[in-house]
């Protein structure tokens, strides 16, 4: 079987400044016309299919595929549940609980918010120890800067807070209000209520690898304990934030077997295989012009293309 992960569903995916992240995003359009050709060719599975699955080791129906959604933005209750009803297909929403309900903004919406509306033609960043000068005269320049900051706020030894002052600092949007990132819980109970189904995706959407064992226990515990106060039901699932080979450890799956979790979510690239159940993986949608992408993504030779791929970088950088 295979795992979809979506982030960002918009009305639009123009050129230009208005949406930086396009690795991270679908438009409408090209998700309705996903969503028409799964319903038509594969077995969408409930949460409850799958753990099902996963927990009794029975064989799944050809072409099954589990759709999920990270990090519980606004935009998932607005653009992508309305689809999923038209289509009555089920689907896994990962929250960051920190940020439900509340009016606090993710950090990329406030970088790609900040560079549409900074007046700075350059600026100058210390980045990974070295001094740099990053060009924003152009919108193919905030997109190129975009990415650079995105890569860097991944990083394990970033300090997320003390970048993000420095940047809002310089690039000179101290004032600028920032509309809300995240659902409502009222949103999230109507979609629980149509058949939508929720996981853990830590508090504040950290990398849990930056932190310790008390504040990582805390930030998965936290936001299982919160979603099930809310929304009345066990919580079964995690999705680690960034989830790549480095974002998570060990302890971390050790924490979450405590807890009572039956299963995680990784982003690493894979098919479902059940080895561990805690380093599942998932493949990446976004935001392509035509059907043929996803199709291949949906294949048993992508996530081998994707290793070869992967492996031929590790080789090349030795």
């Amino acid at each position: 079987m295979t795992t979809l992960t979506y982030h960002r569903i918009l009305p639009n995916l123009k050129e230009g400044s208005k949406y930086f992240d396009k690795a991270n995003t679908v438009s409408v359009e090209i998700f309705e016309k996903q969503l028409s050709f799964l319903s038509k060719h594969y077995n969408i599975l409930s949460i409850k299919d799958f753990l099902f699955y996963l927990n009794n080791s029975r064989k799944l129906e050809p072409r099954s595929i589990l759709l999920t959604f990270d990090d519980g933005s606004v935009d998932c209750y607005n653009y992508a549940f309305p689809i999923l009803k038209k289509y009555n297909l089920p689907a896994i929403v990962f929250l960051a609980t920190g940020y439900i309900g509340t009016d606090k903004v993710f950090w990329w919406d406030k970088i790609k918010t900040w560079l549409r509306q900074t007046d700075r033609k350059e600026i100058t960043l210390r980045l990974n120890g070295k001094s740099r000068k990053i060009c924003l005269k152009t919108e193919t320049d905030r997109i190129k800067a975009y990415g650079l900051f995105d890569e860097y706020m991944k990083q394990p030894k970033t300090n997320p807070d003390t970048f993000l002052n420095e940047l809002k600092f310089i690039l000179g949007v101290d004032n600028y209000k920032l509309e809300r990132s995240a659902m409502n819980w009222e949103e999230v109970k109507e979609m629980q209520n149509f058949g939508i189904s929720f996981g853990a995706h830590t508090v504040n959407h950290v990398n849990l690898a930056r932190l310790d064992y008390e504040n990582a226990l805390l930030e998965i515990k936290e936001s299982k304990e919160i979603i099930e106060d809310k929304l009345g039901e066990r919580v079964k699932i995690f999705a680690y934030p960034y989830g790549g080979e480095n974002d998570f450890l060990p302890i971390h799956v050790k924490i979450m077997r405590d807890l009572g979790f039956e299963a995680a979510f990784s982003s690493i690239e894979e098919s479902i295989e059940i080895k561990n159940p805690f380093k599942l993986g998932r493949i990446h949608i976004s935001g392509y012009k035509n059907l043929f992408i996803f199709k291949v993504k949906l294949t048993n030779f992508y996530p081998k293309l994707i290793r070869c791929v992967n492996l031929t970088k590790q080789l090349i950088a030795k």
